[in-house]
C-alpha cells in the first residue's frame, strides 16, 4: 500500500507540474477483449466513438493505406473507453505499429503483446498513421500527450525506409511508404527528444530509429556489401563487440548463435560518427568482409536498444531473455520519468 501510495504521489505530481495543457484526450479502444488495444486521440467536444470514425474515414481515403491494408480498413465501433494512467502502476508501452495487421487479431497472437504483458508492462498499440486526417497541430498534441503518458515505445518490423529520410535516391529499397514514414518518425522524434523515454526498436524498427537520430542504411545487404550471408528468414550466429557496460552483451552473451533474422537492408553504424548510438553486436562472416549491425544501445544513458534480430520470434530462451531485459528498461524509463517530475523539470 505504501508503494502504491507514493507511485500515486509522483503520478499526481507529475501532472501538476506539466508546463502542457491539451484541448485533447487519449483514449482506448477494444473492439472485442481478446482484440489488442488501440490508442487514439479526441478532442474534448468530441467522443471516441466520433473520433474513431474519423480515422477510419482518413485511412480509406488515403489510397496508400487502403493498398497497405489490402483493402479498406474495419473496426468494430465497439469497446472505447477514456485512456486513465493512474489506474495502474505498472510502467506503460507504447507499440508503434508499421502495418495493420500488426494490430488486427487476437492480443495472444501477439507474441510481443503476450510477452510483454507477461513482464509486467502495461501494452498499448499506436494504428498506422495515428495522425491520419489530424492537421499537424493537432498531430503535435496527440504525440505530446503519448510522450506525457508513456515510459516507452516500441518500433516494430515492416517494410523498407523512404530513402528520402535518410537523403538518398532509392537503389535498392521496396514497398516504400513516405507518409507512413514520416507520421511514424515524428512519434520515434517525439519520444527519443523526451531524453527519459525508453526507446525499442525490432528491425525495421531500428532502421528507422536510427535513420531519426541521422544514420544510413543499406539499402540492400546482398547487392551493396561483400556480405554475402542469407539474413531473409534465416537464423544466424551474432559476435558481442567488447562494449563492456552494454547491457545487451551482458544478458546475451553465451548465445552465440540462432538469432531469427528477416531483413536485406541494415543501418551503417559508422555513417553517422559522434551519434547516439553505440553498436554493441554483429554479424561477422570473417575474411574482411561487412559486419552487419545486429544491435544497438544508446550511448547518452537513455533507456531502451535496438536489434535488427526479432527477438519476439525467437523459439530459444534468449527471447525471453531480452523482454525481461525489455521490462527493466522500461521500469528504469518509469522511475527517470517519476524522479524528474519530483525535481519539476
Amino acid at each position: 500500500m505504501k508503494r502504491s501510495f507514493v507511485s500515486l504521489s509522483f503520478a499526481l505530481l507529475f501532472l501538476l507540474l506539466s508546463s502542457e495543457s491539451f484541448a485533447a484526450k487519449l483514449f482506448v479502444w477494444q473492439p472485442t477483449e481478446s482484440s489488442v488495444p488501440l490508442i487514439l486521440s479526441r478532442e474534448d467536444d468530441q467522443s471516441p466513438q466520433e473520433a474513431a470514425v474519423a480515422y477510419l474515414a482518413a485511412f480509406n481515403e488515403n489510397p496508400g493505406l487502403v493498398e497497405l491494408s489490402e483493402g479498406d480498413l474495419e473496426i468494430k465501433l465497439e469497446g472505447f473507453m477514456d485512456f486513465d494512467p493512474s489506474q495502474s502502476q505498472n510502467p506503460k508501452l507504447l507499440v508503434l505499429t508499421s502495418e495493420p495487421q500488426q494490430f488486427r487479431g487476437a492480443k495472444k497472437a501477439k507474441s510481443w503483446f503476450k510477452m510483454m504483458t507477461e513482464e509486467g508492462a502495461d501494452v498499448y498499440v499506436l494504428p498506422v498513421m495515428h495522425d491520419a486526417g489530424l492537421t499537424e497541430s493537432r498531430g503535435e498534441e496527440f504525440r505530446a500527450l503519448l510522450t506525457e503518458n508513456f515510459d516507452g515505445i516500441l518500433s516494430l518490423g515492416g517494410a523498407d525506409v523512404h530513402t528520402s529520410l535518410y537523403n538518398e535516391p532509392n537503389r535498392e529499397a521496396e514497398h516504400t511508404f513516405l507518409e507512413r514514414d514520416l507520421s511514424e518518425a515524428k512519434v520515434i522524434k517525439r519520444f527519443l527528444d523526451t531524453e527519459t523515454n525508453a526507446c525499442f526498436g525490432i528491425c525495421r524498427g531500428a532502421q528507422l530509429t536510427s535513420v531519426v537520430l541521422g544514420y544510413r542504411l543499406h539499402q540492400d545487404i546482398a547487392i551493396e556489401t561483400t556480405n554475402g550471408h542469407y539474413h531473409v528468414a534465416h537464423d544466424h550466429p551474432i559476435v558481442w563487440l567488447k562494449v563492456e557496460d552494454s547491457i545487451l552483451r551482458k544478458a546475451l552473451k553465451k548465445y552465440k548463435t540462432d538469432y531469427p533474422s528477416q531483413h536485406h537492408q541494415a543501418v551503417i553504424a559508422e555513417s553517422n560518427p559522434g551519434g547516439q548510438l553505440t553498436l554493441v553486436a554483429a554479424h561477422d562472416p570473417g575474411q574482411g568482409k561487412t559486419k552487419i549491425a545486429e544491435a544497438f544501445e544508446y550511448n547518452n544513458g537513455r533507456p531502451g536498444f535496438l536489434t535488427q534480430w526479432h527477438y519476439e520470434r525467437d523459439k530459444t530462451n534468449k527471447g525471453q531473455v531480452v523482454m525481461n531485459l525489455a521490462d527493466k528498461e522500461l521500469s528504469r524509463a518509469q522511475a527517470l520519468r517519476s524522479c524528474r517530475a519530483a525535481v519539476g523539470e
